[in-house]
């Protein structure tokens, strides 16, 4: 009887002892969880408080915001903001800068490209002003990337490089990394996977050399990706299966985030080698992951190659809502991978086609169509207008000197062109002056040939009255003439001598004749 006694006392403090251990537990999980949440620094904080503190407790508070808060640290930024511009501290202007275009990032709200590198670009501005080496080169990456997800892939490039050099002439070499490892996913977007190739390389022996696990991990997965468009899936799945085994070395709570990433990589290159049961295990793993995670809407951006693998099975119904869910999720971002898109809608169209479903199938179709036209015409921009910058350590100075020297020819062209031009607009001159010179003799010419117009008119009418003149003299000369003979023939007539009668007779007609003779 007091065994059983003791034995249910002891049941029942054992009870207690378990009641008080799951109160405890579940006391932690609630603390753990309560301090876990972003803490936004209240009004008081925001005035009192150092910028530098400020800054750490938002930048905590924007990465672990919810769709409920968001508009919460965005004031608390803009109000840190209006405080740093007040005192002028440029960096603190640059760092909080920084913080708004993470705020865009995270938002779930905003997701706006523009708005990022908007603030990016902003920081870069005012960071310039600084000797602030290091944070520098990190924000010509930043604006770099920004550069990159809007498809302008050359000023991507030339912010590459500019923060290369920064970080090259300070010896920082987790940024020359960072650089380099954006430098290589550039080339592949570019598809220059060559030079995408040497420069993932060159990460990975970075970070080995390091035993930085986690950049190693995305850098492995980065080289994975260009073995892939190399058409090499064999050193695809040895560099994807290393990085998994990386994982376990990442911190645990890094680690469930890492392993959907890398799986997904791992199914693209099982589908690369036709494994398609195995691919289709890691697709569905690294969906799953993410539903629980951010949720089934943000996940279907993950469905895309689900319903890849089930239309190369020839599972044509499966496959549909897969394919379908992921189109839609993509056309309603901003920034999208156009060869994933193209692929995904030209699947689903074959898969309707299967099916007997014609008019969805030319309607994704016509969408993958287009999909591939836009691509097109936005690379063939970015290759018109793209100035390809080989960068090599070793020819750095080369480069400049090459380009110090085109500087120089362009400004000797300049000169050349301002000579020509004042000669030019010399001899325009002079052929002006000449001109009007002409003119004005011309003008003078023509004066005096009216003048002479006249002359010769007013001569022309002396001349005609003259012989007018000239012939009533004449006329009247012949008259006078006339009377003469006349009165000598009558004279004549009473004359009796015959042989005088005779000269006296034809006489004055001799005289008549010769004197018209004369006329």
């Amino acid at each position: 009887m007091k065994t059983t006694a003791l034995n249910h006392l002891q049941q029942k403090t054992q009870g207690s002892k378990d009641c008080c251990l799951i109160s405890f537990t579940l006391l932690f999980l609630f603390i753990l969880s309560f301090n876990l949440k972003a803490q936004i620094p209240t009004n008081q904080e925001l005035q009192s408080l150092p910028i530098d503190t400020i800054l750490v407790k938002l930048d905590d508070a924007t990465s672990k915001m919810t769709e409920k808060n968001e508009l919460q640290v965005k004031q608390a930024l803009l109000t840190t903001l209006s405080r740093a511009k007040s005192s002028n501290n440029q960096l603190n202007i640059a760092k909080v800068y920084q913080g708004m275009a993470d705020w865009h990032y995270y938002s779930v709200n905003s997701e706006k490209i523009d708005s990022i590198y908007y603030y990016d670009n902003l920081a870069l501005a005012m960071l310039l002003k600084t000797q602030e080496k290091e944070l520098i080169c990190r924000a010509y990456r930043s604006v770099g990337m920004d550069l990159e997800d809007m498809q302008k892939h050359v000023e991507a490039e030339v912010m590459y490089f500019k923060g290369l050099k920064v970080a090259q002439s300070i010896g920082f070499q987790s940024g020359i990394n960072s650089i380099h490892s954006s430098m290589s996913l550039l080339y592949s977007n570019t598809k220059d996977y060559e030079s995408a190739l040497k420069y993932a390389k060159m990460v990975v022996e970075a970070y080995e050399k390091e035993e930085n696990y986690h950049p190693l991990i995305r850098a492995m997965a980065n080289l994975n990706n260009i073995y892939l468009e190399l058409n090499q899936p064999e050193k695809s799945l040895v560099i994807i299966n290393k990085a998994l085994t990386l994982i376990s070395k990442l911190p645990q709570e890094r680690q469930a985030s890492e392993t959907i990433n890398i799986r997904s990589w791992r199914g693209k290159t099982y589908m690369a080698l036709k494994r398609y049961d195995e691919a289709l295990s890691d697709f569905m793993f690294s969906w799953k992951g993410m539903q629980e995670k951010y949720g089934a809407e943000k996940a279907n951006g993950w469905k895309g190659h689900i319903g890849g693998v089930y239309h190369l099975q020839g599972k044509h119904a499966e496959a549909i809502p897969y394919l379908r869910d992921y189109i839609t999720h993509t056309l309603s971002k901003k920034v999208t991978n156009p060869e994933d898109l193209k692929e995904q809608c030209l699947w689903l169209a074959e898969s309707y086609k299967v099916l007997g479903k014609v008019d969805s199938a030319y309607n994704y179709l016509t969408i993958g169509k287009d999909v591939e036209i836009n691509a097109l015409q936005e690379e063939t921009k970015s290759l018109r207008n793209e100035l390809r910058v080989k960068y090599e350590t070793e020819q750095k100075d080369q480069t400049i000197a090459s380009q110090s020297e085109k500087i120089e020819q362009q400004n000797k062209i300049q000169t050349l062109s301002y000579v020509i031009g004042g000669l030019l607009i010399l001899i325009l001159g002079g052929l002006f002056y000449t001109y009007r010179n002409n003119k004005k003799k011309n003008l003078q010419l023509q004066a005096l040939n009216t003048s002479l117009e006249t002359t010769n008119m007013l001569l022309d009418k002396r001349n005609a009255e003259n012989e007018l003149l000239l012939k009533e003299i004449h006329h009247r000369v012949k008259n006078n003439l006339e009377v003469v003979s006349s009165l000598l023939a009558l004279q004549s007539a009473k004359i009796d001598d015959p042989s005088g009668t005779k000269y006296g007779y034809f006489a004055p007609k001799t005289l008549s004749k010769r004197t018209f003779g004369v006329y």
